[in-house]
C-alpha cells in the first residue's frame, strides 16, 4: 500500500477519477470539491492511497482550516492514509465521511497521535428517487441576481449560527451566483434559497438550502428544493443528492416526502478537542 499527497486538485482528480466515478454517490462530496478546486484553485491538501495499482480511497482538505472530507476507503488502507495525513497535516481538525470509514479513520488518528477524538455531527446522505414536488406552494423559483449576494451570504451566516455548519466563502458565493447556480423562492419577497453544484460524475448536489425563521411553515423550502432538483435532472444529472443533519427531523421528513431516499449516514469527528 502507498499513500500520496498533492496540492494540485487537478492532478489528484486525474489520478483518482476512475475510483471516484465508480461510486459517484458515496464519493460525491470529495469528487465535487476536487472538481471545483481544479477549476477555481484555492489552497488545499489532497491525499489518495493505493492497494497495488488500484486507488483505494481519497481525502480532501480545503480550506486548510476545515476538516478532511473522505471517500469510503478500503479497510486495509485506512491506517496508511491516516499516516500520510498525520505527516503532512498534523493540525488536521477533524474528518467527515461515511460512518464506517470516518469512525475507522478517527480511531486510527487517535491511536497514532494520542489525541482525543469526538463525534460532533451526523448527517444522512439522500439520493433522489422519484421526485414528488409539494402541491400548491405560493410563489415561484428564480435565479438569484448578482446584487443579491449580500442577502444570500447573510442567510448563510444565519444558517451557520443555527447549525454550526461550514459557510461557503463570499467569493465562492459570488461565483455561484454569477454561474446561475443559486436560486431564490420568491413570494412577493425572497423567502427561501437553494443552490446546485455543477454536474460531476453524473451527480448534482442540492446545497445551501435555507429558509429564514420568519418564512418557515409555508412549504417554501420544500418547493425550492424540489424545483432545483428538477433543474438538475433537466440539465442531465443522472442522480441528485443532498445531505441533511439527523438532528433535524423536520428537514429529513421534508426530503423523504419529496422522494429523496437514504443513501447512508456520515459522521464528522473532531480531533484533539478542536
Amino acid at each position: 500500500m502507498r499513500a500520496f499527497m498533492a496540492e494540485d486538485a487537478a492532478e489528484v482528480l486525474s489520478q483518482t477519477w476512475g475510483f471516484l466515478s465508480s461510486d459517484p454517490i458515496q464519493s460525491n462530496l470529495v469528487l465535487r470539491l476536487l472538481a471545483e478546486r481544479a477549476q477555481h484553485p484555492e489552497p488545499g491538501r489532497y491525499w489518495w492511497v493505493t492497494v497495488g495499482d488500484e486507488v483505494a480511497g481519497v481525502a480532501v482538505q480545503s480550506p486548510l482550516n476545515l476538516h478532511a472530507a473522505i471517500t469510503p476507503i478500503r479497510t486495509e488502507a485506512v491506517a496508511t492514509l491516516v499516516e500520510a495525513t498525520v505527516r503532512s497535516a498534523p493540525d488536521l481538525p477533524g474528518v467527515f465521511g461515511i460512518a464506517s470509514t470516518a469512525s475507522h479513520f478517527a480511531g486510527c488518528w487517535g491511536e497514532r497521535t494520542k489525541a482525543a477524538v469526538a463525534a460532533v455531527e451526523t448527517q444522512r446522505l439522500y439520493r433522489l428517487g422519484t421526485l414528488r414536488p409539494p402541491p400548491r406552494v405560493p410563489g415561484r423559483l428564480r435565479v438569484a441576481a448578482e446584487p443579491e449576494g449580500g442577502r444570500v451570504f447573510a442567510w448563510l451566516r444565519a444558517f451557520e449560527e443555527e447549525t454550526g455548519g461550514f459557510v461557503v466563502p463570499p467569493e465562492a458565493i459570488k461565483r455561484r451566483i454569477k454561474d446561475g447556480l443559486v436560486y431564490i423562492w420568491h413570494d412577493d419577497t425572497p423567502v427561501s434559497m437553494a443552490s446546485l453544484t455543477p454536474i460531476s460524475g453524473g451527480i448534482s448536489a442540492v446545497v445551501l438550502v435555507y429558509t429564514p425563521p420568519e418564512h418557515r411553515g409555508h412549504g417554501y423550502g420544500a418547493a425550492c428544493t424540489a424545483a432545483v432538483s428538477q433543474i438538475a435532472l433537466d440539465a442531465g444529472a443522472a442522480h441528485c443528492v443532498l445531505f441533511a443533519e439527523l438532528s433535524n427531523p423536520q428537514s429529513n421528513a421534508i426530503y423523504r416526502a419529496l422522494g429523496y431516499e437514504r443513501a447512508g449516514e456520515h459522521i464528522r469527528y473532531r480531533f484533539d478537542g478542536r
